[in-house]
């Protein structure tokens, strides 16, 4: 029985198994024992400790590298003493070593460090892994997005602007903006780095310094952060700045808005019947009515991302934000961050997943297109300016606005024009299904 109160370890856990290695408590405790056990070897590393031996070194490595559901819970006895899950960390590795020759260095686990020394690198740890789930989902986002636009760059499809019927375009020229849009929000997030500092309590190294004024301190912290592939903050107050961040945050809900913006767009299109799904096997569309097939995977995927972006908004705000030199109010709001990015990829996966379940109905798309020539009065009354006709727009305004018309009370509006032979021949060869412009053009990658 599931007696799950989220819906992401509950009924989508299956889809989001992989976030449970990152964003865990178990994880988040493994992340704290490699910077743990990282610092504790960069000490011997830097001189500060005596140099460790290839073998103490491993042993170090193996904490991190092999940790288990055993180690986990070691941690756990002891955070039921210590009511602080850090120094349990820190306990549980002076454990593992106090009958090795490190021994000698057991003093050193977590020298001259705060708490957060260790939570803020092992959250850009968190986020980095988290993140590379998030653009490799979005990666195969695009190539589906690729794949229907290129197929489909040539299926001349009505517009619609404001609801209502505009200057023609193709399926594909329509999926490709999608395809550039998140692309191009996803190249922004790519290059954006994460933080991290290492200066103790209150971001001035004050007991390293005092314990080793010799020691080039700032560089040292540089060095360490930056060997996560993290940018390294120096000015800080207890807790590292969450700018990066909350821009971070602030991309990947821009990105989930393109991809809402895109879940709702092809909703629209099914419902006009423009693009079909797929009857799969024995799924029910509805408890009553027995013809349906849902666009549910659109549908899903909006409303996941929805919420994600109302989580990512608000620890992109309340991160940057922190009394004074630090209060703890942030911390049990950074342990969403998976909830964050589970809401993410999960509506992410519902969109590619929804995509390979439709396609174009090319000739639902040409019948409606078919059904309104209206639309070639754009170029009609474009000509007719080009050939210096003051009063083109108006004209043909008063001629179409409000009416049926059919393509060939068009073609008579034209024949009776003032337009030159030439510009009469190329317009009444015009149809709503050619005159797409340089859509097929634009529909490159």
């Amino acid at each position: 029985m599931n007696k799950a109160v989220s819906p992401i370890d509950g009924r989508y856990s299956n889809k989001l198994i992989e976030l449970q290695e990152i964003f865990s408590e178990y994880a988040m405790q493994k992340f704290r024992t490699e910077v743990e056990a990282k610092y504790l070897i960069f000490l011997s590393k830097k001189g500060v400790i005596k140099k460790f031996s290839s073998k103490e070194k491993k042993l170090l490595e193996k904490l991190y590298e092999k940790f288990n559901e055993k180690d986990f819970e070691e941690i756990k006895k002891i955070e039921r003493k210590t009511n602080h899950d850090v120094k349990a960390v820190e306990y549980f590795i002076r454990k593992k070593i106090e009958k090795s020759s490190l021994k000698n260095a057991e003093s050193f686990v977590h020298f001259g460090l705060t708490s957060e020394d260790v939570n803020n690198l092992a959250n850009s740890i968190q986020l980095k892994k988290g993140l590379n789930l998030y653009i490799t989902e979005s990666s195969g986002l695009l190539k589906s997005l690729k794949k229907i636009a290129s197929k489909e760059k040539k299926t001349a499809m009505l517009a619609h602007t404001h609801g209502q019927p505009a200057s023609p375009t193709t399926f594909g020229k329509e999926i490709a903006v999608f395809y550039s849009r998140i692309n191009e929000s996803l190249e922004h997030l790519k290059k954006l780095k994460l933080p991290g500092k290492m200066n103790s309590a209150s971001g001035n190294f004050n007991s390293m310094q005092i314990a080793f004024p010799e020691k080039n301190w700032i560089k040292l912290s540089k060095e360490f952060v930056e060997s996560f592939g993290f940018e390294h903050k120096s000015l800080t107050t207890q807790i590292v700045v969450h700018e990066n961040i909350s821009r971070i945050l602030n991309e990947m809900a821009l990105l989930n808005n393109i991809v809402i913006d895109l879940d709702t767009d092809l909703w629209m299109y099914i419902s006009k019947n423009y693009v079909l799904q797929k009857k799969i096997g024995k799924e029910t569309g509805s408890s009553i009515m027995p013809h349906k097939i849902n666009p549910i995977q659109f549908e899903n995927s909006e409303g996941n991302l929805l919420l994600a972006n109302n989580l990512l908004y608000f620890l992109s705000s309340r991160l940057q934000k922190s009394r004074m030199q630090r209060d703890l109010s942030d911390s049990t709001v950074k342990r969403n961050y998976g909830t964050a990015f589970a809401h993410s990829i999960l509506g992410i996966k519902m969109c590619i997943k929804g995509l390979k379940r439709i396609h174009a109905d090319r000739k639902e798309i040409l019948e409606d297109l078919k059904k309104h020539p209206e639309t070639l009065t754009e170029a009609i009354q474009t000509v007719m300016r080009k050939e210096k006709d003051e009063n083109a727009y108006e004209k043909l305004k008063d001629f179409s606005r409000g009416k049926k018309l059919s393509l060939e009370m068009l073609r008579e509006f034209i024949k009776k024009s003032s337009l030159s032979e030439k510009e009469k021949k190329k317009l009444l060869k015009l149809k709503p299904e050619t005159y797409i412009g340089k859509a097929v053009e634009l529909t490159k990658f």
